[in-house]
């Protein structure tokens, strides 16, 4: 009986054939890449590499105006600055120009106490080409090669002997880059108070 039920079952499956079939073999009909979806694969990538190199080259460009806008600031607020510290210590020496009904003044000129060799004397600024010349024993340009000054005004008020008022002088200033495209250009506008009063404690 257990003969015939052992041939009734018939033989047992191979391991191997049920759950490891052989690979098929390579021929003729394998899959692959046609020549369509190649060339857009390569159209896809070339599309992605200059989308890449634009925005790295934008990205440079704009580090390179901040860098020079920075050095037009810079450029500028040294200049202004060092003309404030002698207008705040000086006499002003130009006439009253409030800039609403006259033309603003294209020189400044005030009586520093100590600009010639520690003895007052004159100190006259004003915009020489595209630099501002600082004039007293001699002339120098207080303004470095890195930028250009296109324009330099000034408005003064309370500069009068009897108007009883410190004098103001209101400085206004355009400023642009000798590098970089575009120039970075900067506008700006400072008033500074001399604290110079002889004159008024002069009066009665």
């Amino acid at each position: 009986m257990n003969k015939f039920l052992k041939n009734e079952a018939g033989p047992a499956p191979s391991l191997n054939n049920r759950y490891f079939p052989k690979p098929k073999a390579f021929g003729c009909c394998s899959a692959g890449f046609t020549l369509i979806e190649v060339t857009v694969a390569i159209l896809v990538f070339s599309i992605m590499i200059v989308l890449v190199a634009s925005i790295f080259a934008r990205a440079i460009e704009l580090e390179r105006r901040t860098v020079w806008f920075q050095r037009v600031q810079e450029n500028a607020t040294l200049a202004l600055e060092s003309m404030a510290k002698e207008i705040r210590v000086s006499d002003i020496q130009n006439q009253n120009n409030n800039c609403t009904t006259d033309l603003p003044l294209t020189t400044l000129t005030m009586n520093h106490p100590t600009a010639c060799g520690g003895s007052a004397c004159n100190v006259v600024y004003s915009l020489s080409g595209t630099n501002i010349q600082r004039q007293a024993v001699f002339a120098s340009f207080i303004n470095s090669t890195d930028v250009q000054f296109t324009n330099l005004r000034f408005c003064i008020t309370g500069s009068g002997t009897n108007d009883d008022q410190s004098p103001k002088v209101t400085i206004l200033t355009s400023i642009r880059s000798t590098k970089g495209f575009p120039p970075s250009r900067v506008d700006l506008q400072t008033t500074i108070t001399s604290r110079d009063i002889t004159t008024e404690l002069q009066n009665p």
